[in-house]
């Protein structure tokens, strides 16, 4: 999307989950939004072809022009909210913060640190996180707090996010540390480590996350990007989608985890860096010459 063109919506956005987080710093399934004022959003024309951003190169041409100036949140206007939610909620409300930072929408502080703080203090001892108690869609109280890979990396998207927006150097973190310690010593690929077969591609996508925001190459040794791109394009069906094991019901099927392995295979999540370090000058003074060849 479009960061700067959107600015406005993704504020939205990001007030609408900053006003519903949970007391205890999670966010479950409700909440209750507002607008910034009554603009309306246009959509960009997908047949219009893209004009260069003159002077200006990206990471990732998709993104389009840099972001627009920075756009502060009102203070966030609570009303009536959960006492607690669940760590899958909190890891995509990251997610939305995330995008809408780099958006350069600054997000109020104290929604970082309650995050923060949650993820911290229901770290499991091994390093690990589980689900927590939290209620599912059709199912009911459900209670899994042993550690999995699933919700670790969850965990682990969250406090490197966080982190990162509180200006802590996240790689020195002890909770971030034994966090990828876990995930490097329980790695795997064609299973969710600690967890039902019905999270695996969930597991994938979290996976994925983890390694693209952190710019780690490797868990334990391991290369996750090439292991698991091999992984599920043996596993790839003659119709080009993917099913992983567990049964198909009504909170996994086939196209959930055909998008989870196309997103794992697309690296979609975008890394961790502000806005001001997404675009850079070309042919800038300041620019390092390309290396002479030496002669022989």
């Amino acid at each position: 999307m479009n960061r700067k063109f959107y600015q406005q919506s993704l504020a939205e956005i990001a007030m609408f989950f900053a006003e519903n987080q949970c007391d205890n710093g999670q966010w479950n399934y409700n909440g209750r939004g507002r607008k910034l004022s009554p603009t309306v959003y246009a959509p960009v024309p997908t047949t219009a072809k893209k004009k260069p951003v003159p002077g200006m190169t990206t990471t990732d041409p998709s993104e389009g022009p840099p972001p627009g100036k920075e756009l502060k949140l009102p203070p966030p206007v609570k009303g009536t909210v959960k006492k607690a939610g669940d760590n899958s909620n909190a890891q995509y409300a990251i997610l939305a913060l995330f995008a809408a930072s780099r958006a350069n929408v600054l997000v109020p502080k104290q929604t970082w640190q309650d995050a923060e703080k949650w993820f911290e203090s229901k770290q499991n001892g091994d390093g690990g996180w589980g689900y927590m108690n939290a209620e599912a869609p059709g199912v009911g109280i459900v209670t899994t707090d042993a550690s999995s890979g699933s919700m670790t990396t969850a965990g682990l998207t969250a406090l490197i996010v966080t982190k990162f927006y509180l200006g802590k150097d996240w790689k020195t973190e002890p909770s971030v540390v034994k966090g990828l310690e876990w995930l490097g010593k329980n790695f795997a690929i064609n299973q969710n480590p600690g967890g039902p077969l019905l999270w695996h591609y969930y597991y994938l996508y979290g996976l994925e996350r983890v390694g693209t925001i952190s710019d780690l190459r490797e868990f334990g040794g391991h290369k996750w990007y090439k292991e698991g791109a091999e992984y599920l394009i043996r596993l790839q069906d003659p119709d080009g989608s993917w099913k992983s094991a567990a049964p198909q019901n009504g909170l996994t099927d086939q196209v959930t985890d055909t998008c989870f392995a196309i997103l794992f295979l697309k690296r979609a999540t975008p890394p961790l860096q502000k806005p001001k370090d997404i675009a850079t000058g070309v042919g800038r003074k300041d620019e390092p010459a390309p290396p002479e060849k030496e002669k022989k």
